[in-house]
């Protein structure tokens, strides 16, 4: 797996597919393809909201991923995100 480092989005209107450029922090890029925009909302999200991000290509294919994150129980016994600092980073603790 590789991490993804800078990322751009294209979308074309007449043809309804879409694909995202990465930047990987090795120096390659890859492109990933999407016929659905509901893939390109996710890819953005993931690369936005998560740190770090990898890249994944295997011989059952290809994708991103994120790193472990803890989650924290609240009094109502519903699970919620760890707060800042509870994260998993490189399986070290932050």
């Amino acid at each position: 797996m590789q991490v993804v480092s800078s990322y751009r989005l294209h979308w074309n209107t007449i043809l309804q597919t879409g694909s995202i450029d990465l930047r990987l922090q090795n120096g390659s890029d890859v492109t990933l393809t999407a016929h659905d925009p509901g893939h390109l909302i996710l890819w953005v999200d993931m690369l936005k909201h998560e740190q770090p991000v990898y890249y994944w290509k295997n011989n059952d294919g290809e994708g991103l991923a994120s790193d472990w994150e803890e989650v924290e129980s609240s009094q109502d016994g519903m699970m919620k995100p760890a707060t800042k600092g509870g994260g998993v980073m490189g399986g070290q603790r932050e």
